[in-house]
């Protein structure tokens, strides 16, 4: 069994899995629940583990969830993924991958009192994965500070917002792409394509009906696996062994915008084109197969997840009420 650890609300991600309606793939028994509930128990089933939504975790409740994973990973019979330890978030992601030469473009915590080197640039929160807090670019310095203080005065704490610079790149006229690589365990391979008029791409244009040509350009991704040379090594960087990186192509480099790691699993079969049918038929079985190796050679019983921060948490109390004095 694979079992999914959510966030509160944020369950409904993996639901398709777990009710196995995945169109044309065997799924391997799934379930899913969130931290609340989970880390309540003292002894959990042995099997396979996968930590998701770590961005969403407040730093006490990560550290609570950390000991967790500790415990499970302790224990032979259990296979563990996203250690909430070691995976980094998006601002961490970011700044490692500039350094690395992965990624052209940087970005700053807004409330560090520091000015990009490169313009233009956006406003979006570290934690969100929807759409930023402007579509409007910010071209120069001056922008940037006004900008800042409209979300101030708007009521918008500067705290968790990022100044992301822009990696964007246009093809066909007005189209911008966003590629998705997922990594499973071991795997790492192309999912789909993305197409917006906006380079703010995220759901796609579903009342646009686009050319042929762009949803067999989407298949030959698929199919080559594109750079999945790249995407594993960032996926390394990460520390992340289960997510979706989300990334484009701008002069020919790729250039990684995130990775999430509870991906919305879609049961859709891509809609009536027939290429398009074919090629989300490929994404499903690859995703399936991979979920698949991990369930292989399950164990049986329960192992004990306990620690001293479980303890307290279990109790109620925040990390403020630790017995031990604090520096």
């Amino acid at each position: 069994m694979l079992r999914f650890l959510t966030t509160r609300g944020h369950e409904y991600t993996a639901k398709k899995l777990v009710q196995r309606e995945m169109e044309g793939a065997i799924v391997p028994p799934c379930a899913v629940e969130n931290y609340d509930q989970f880390l309540r128990r003292e002894r959990v089933p042995c099997g396979v583990y996968i930590f998701t939504d770590i961005e969403r975790l407040t730093p006490w409740e990560l550290q609570v969830v950390a000991e967790a994973y500790g415990a499970l990973a302790g224990d032979g019979r259990c296979q563990v993924l996203n250690n909430p330890a070691q995976v980094m978030s998006r601002y961490e992601l970011l700044r490692n991958l500039r350094e690395e030469g992965i990624n052209d473009f940087d970005v700053i915590r807004a409330d560090e009192r520091r000015w990009p080197e490169r313009y233009p640039v956006f406003l979006r929160h570290e934690h969100d994965h929807g759409q930023p807090l402007s579509t409007d670019l910010l071209h120069n310095k001056e922008a940037l500070a006004a900008a800042l203080e409209r979300a101030r005065m708007a009521g918008i704490p500067l705290r968790g917002v990022l100044i992301v610079g822009y990696a964007a790149e246009p093809f066909d006229g007005k189209w911008f792409r966003k590629f998705n690589t997922f990594r499973v365990g071991t795997e790492v391979f192309a999912h789909h394509v993305v197409v917006e008029d906006s380079w703010v791409v995220k759901y796609g244009n579903e009342t646009v009906k686009l050319p042929e040509e762009y949803k067999v350009f989407e298949q030959e991704f698929v199919k080559g696996n594109w750079y999945a040379d790249v995407l594993r090594r960032v996926f390394e960087i990460a520390g992340i062994a289960y997510g979706r990186a989300d990334w484009g192509i701008v002069n020919g480099k790729v250039q990684v915008y995130e990775i999430n790691t509870n991906p919305y699993i879609s049961a859709d079969p891509g809609g009536p084109n027939p290429t398009r049918r074919a090629t989300i038929a490929m994404s499903t079985k690859k995703l399936c197969d991979g979920l698949a190796v991990l369930g292989n050679g399950t164990s049986e019983g329960k192992v004990s997840i306990g620690g001293k921060l479980l303890a307290e948490w279990r109790k109620g109390k925040k990390w403020y009420e630790r017995g031990e004095p604090r520096p």
